[in-house]
């Protein structure tokens, strides 16, 4: 019998281990990453439904805004109101309907000043968004 046993690890098998493990800890703050993007996802969102407000606006006439509502004539000689409905803004036509636009705001201002709508949106995450549109 021998004096020496052939159990435990040797001094290169802890070191690649160690290295592996190492590897494996520093991926862990890369893979939740992605479950803080949410705020980014939300300024895609808002922008995406001011442009197509805008896009209404510009298509549109007779445009005011009164009572934080926004108010345009579409082509089609009907009138479109865009409103803070809940948390969400929608978009009625001639009263009726129910388009959804945005989700989850705690506030919307819609302003007129001379030929110029301003619509002020505050999201959840307390950001604040603005847009400037002309009305000429």
């Amino acid at each position: 019998m021998g004096i020496w046993k052939d159990k435990g690890f040797t001094l290169l098998e802890a070191l690649i281990a160690l290295g592996i493990l190492m590897l494996i800890v520093s991926t862990i703050p890369l893979l939740l990453t992605p479950l803080k993007e949410e705020p980014k996802a939300e300024a895609v969102s808002i922008r995406q439904g001011l442009y197509f407000i805008s896009l209404e606006i510009y298509k549109g006439s007779n445009i005011h805004a009164a009572e934080g509502k926004l108010f345009i004539q579409t082509q089609q000689g009907q009138t479109a109101v865009f409103e803070k409905y809940k948390n969400m803004i929608r978009r009625q036509v001639d009263g009726k309907g129910h388009e959804v636009y945005l989700h989850r705001i705690q506030d919307w201002k819609v302003t007129q000043h001379g030929d110029t709508i301003v619509i002020t949106i505050k999201a959840n995450k307390d950001e604040v968004y603005e847009k400037r549109l002309s009305i000429q």
